[in-house]
């Protein structure tokens, strides 16, 4: 619908919409998003790089 708005002249070719979203876990749990999930495996590489030097 943008686009087709865009090509019909309405708004200007370089418009961007601005959108905000919000992640709501199911059953109100805490989430990290992976974030905890990548420390620990960069943090599993360094010790294994460590152990074998």
């Amino acid at each position: 619908m943008l686009k087709l708005t865009k090509a019909n002249g309405d708004l200007p070719s370089d418009f961007k919409s601005q959108m905000l979203v919000i992640l709501q876990p199911t059953k109100n749990e805490y989430q990290n998003f992976i974030s905890m999930q990548a420390q620990d495996e960069i943090e599993t590489a360094l010790l294994l790089r460590q152990s074998a030097a």
